[in-house]
């Protein structure tokens, strides 16, 4: 029985109560390793939740913490944006799952997208985040598009609504615009511009995503990031949601051009908005079943293939 610690960023609880994907991954990993037989403690912040839980302050605290206990496992994975684990010499095997804009580790990094791989110069694993893609519906789909992601800059929200202002079709804007978005201005000014078929939401619980995917029309993101790996669209693709974004980072990785979605070339607004009119061209159903390689089932199974080198 391999004995797995897993170290969680620390802002938030794991599992988050709300916006915070890479938290809600780490409970994945952790539950996930435990149905293979694992045996798992989860380093994380205080209101965390899981059976073996060790409380930290922060990811140095974390990573302190980490190296006190390390000699007890197996593996280590750090999931921290810092990848503190790294700055002690636990002496056990380490790795870091990388998301853009996070710190290597100096163990064996794992990226979930290739081009998140190519940018930090095309060593270690690859390999795609999962969720539980059991909770998702589809449903009659309803005329409204959906803009579903943090409300921040990076995510590019503004162009989104732009769009559909020209077109004038029907938009729903949801996201996070709490802790982790940053440009109060900038959630303001996206508010101001949703008027007429363009409503506003904000912050959703995960019951009313559910809802929202099932019915959407289409979910439409625009990035101006290397976007690492956009769980939205699993969660889409789960929905019978198709999805059309452009070609930054990780989506031309997760959609499969005029099957489940459009992937227009990036800063092109012309081909995002053919393909917002072309949209019903694609089969729902294709959506939900290329959804099902994004479980965290596989992404337990890819991570314990990487743990024992058998990828």
């Amino acid at each position: 029985m391999l004995k797995i610690l897993v170290v969680s960023p620390t802002a938030i609880p794991t599992p988050p109560d709300g916006y915070g994907g890479i938290e809600l991954l780490t409970y994945y990993l952790c539950i996930g390793f435990r149905e293979k037989g694992c045996s798992v403690t989860l380093i994380a912040s205080r209101g965390s939740r899981f059976e073996n839980l060790v409380e930290a302050g922060s990811e140095y605290d974390a990573g302190c913490k980490a190296a006190e206990i390390s000699r007890e496992y197996d593996v280590v994975l750090d999931r921290t944006h810092l990848k503190t684990v790294s700055l002690f010499k636990t002496g056990k095997p380490t790795y870091s799952t990388v998301y853009y804009t996070d710190r290597a580790g100096e163990g064996v990094n794992i990226y979930p997208s290739k081009a998140v791989w190519k940018a930090y110069g095309g060593e270690g694993y690859v390999i795609y985040d999962g969720i539980d893609t059991s909770i998702y519906e589809s449903k009659n789909r309803e005329e409204y598009f959906l803009f579903l992601s943090r409300i921040a800059p990076i995510k590019g929200v503004h162009i989104v609504v732009d769009i559909f202002k020209k077109i004038n079709l029907p938009l729903k804007v949801a996201g996070h615009t709490g802790f982790f978005s940053y440009d109060r201005k900038y959630i303001e000014d996206v508010k101001k511009k949703c008027t007429g078929k363009i409503e506003f939401i904000g912050d959703i619980s995960l019951k009313d995503k559910v809802e929202l995917l099932s019915h959407a029309r289409a979910l439409v993101m625009l990035p101006l990031w290397l976007e690492s790996s956009c769980i939205v669209f699993m969660e889409a693709l789960a929905s019978g949601c198709p999805i059309i974004s452009w070609d930054n980072g990780s989506p031309r990785e997760i959609v499969k051009h005029g099957e489940t979605g459009y992937i227009a070339e990036k800063g092109n607004i012309k081909q995002v908005e053919e393909y917002i009119y072309r949209i019903d061209e694609i089969d729902n159903g294709k959506c939900i079943e290329a959804s099902k390689y994004f479980t965290y089932s596989r992404m337990v199974e890819d991570y314990l293939k990487a743990f024992t080198n058998e990828q």
